[in-house]
């Protein structure tokens, strides 16, 4: 099959306070007046709460209020295959967590062969190889809380 695959995706806009940049991982967040419909950055590594990935950088300006109340649009991809960008070493087939707040990826193979962390809030699994922090990777989109161990 090679990388000719017909893949189903599905993006969905939501409302955000913060520029985002595209590819990284956002989380479900409320919004200024505790509305849904919100993503934003990751509270930190293995956050909870995982949307999917930005598609593009966020349009609009920062919300400002009570200068600007206006909010950014943002597509994320919720389900198929998306691009992220890698914090470290991963391999093909690895299982991946938010890394950092900054919304990068990491592998978690090693954690859940050593049961160093009670639950994982794993986000897919690595569709191709990065051999260092910074770099593009494929990631299949596929969340699911696991316990360690």
């Amino acid at each position: 099959m090679g990388n000719n695959r017909a893949i189903s995706v599905l993006d969905v806009p939501y409302d955000t306070a913060q520029q985002l940049a595209q590819f990284v991982a956002v989380c479900y967040v409320s919004g200024y007046q505790g509305e849904d419909g919100f993503v934003g950055m990751p509270s930190g590594a293995n956050a909870p709460k995982f949307a999917g990935f930005t598609q593009a950088p966020s349009a609009g300006t920062a919300f400002n209020p009570p200068y600007s109340t206006s909010f950014n649009k943002v597509s994320v991809r919720k389900i198929g295959a998306s691009m992220a960008i890698s914090n470290g070493a991963i391999s093909y087939g690895d299982r991946l967590i938010i890394a950092s707040a900054a919304g990068d990826v990491i592998s978690v193979e090693s954690e859940l062969e050593a049961g160093t962390n009670p639950l994982l809030f794993v986000i897919g699994t690595a569709e191709s190889s990065a051999s260092g922090s910074g770099q593009p990777i494929s990631v299949w989109i596929d969340p699911q809380v696991v316990p360690a161990g």
